[in-house]
């Protein structure tokens, strides 16, 4: 896509960076994740808590079982799984739900294959209230934004 100038160059066109990061990180076959970028120990672009070891999933899992009423965990932004795999194993109280919650296409399939039916694997939320627990851990850094300056005039 280009834009022609007065003297009949063609432009690149201008993105915002909210439209550049979007591509950057999930446009089918060219975004990060969905090329086969991750986080991991050796071979992984990058490391979170979670891919040190399973204890930080552990710690979520003693939280979650402090409270007797949580019927639901959402996992937002969660990769490959492998927070979801500690905080499993670790345990959540009986009868709670886990969603896993991923827009790389890449990423759900292999946390599909590393979970299998446990959790509930989903590109968006679920629809309607959440009667339970949010988890985001990393998620920001991949969000596509739009940077906001406020001024006097508003």
């Amino acid at each position: 896509m280009g834009v022609t100038s007065g003297r009949g160059d063609t432009l690149a066109a201008v993105l915002r960076f909210d439209e550049w990061m979007e591509r950057a990180l999930y446009a089918p076959g060219a975004g990060f994740y969905e090329r086969g970028g991750r986080a991991g120990g050796r071979g992984g672009d990058f490391i979170t808590s979670p891919e040190v070891g399973p204890l930080f999933g552990a710690v979520v899992a003693g939280l979650l079982r402090c409270w007797d009423d949580v019927r639901c965990v959402v996992e937002v932004g969660a990769g490959r799984g492998t927070l979801a795999a500690a905080i499993l194993h670790a345990g959540i109280p009986d009868g709670c739900r886990y969603v896993w919650v991923e827009r790389s296409a890449n990423l759900r399939a292999a946390a599909t294959e590393l979970l299998g039916d446990r959790v509930e694997v989903r590109a968006t939320l679920p629809d309607g209230p959440i009667d339970g627990v949010v988890i985001a851990n990393e998620l920001l850094d991949n969000l596509p934004f739009r940077i906001v300056e406020r001024t006097r005039n508003g």
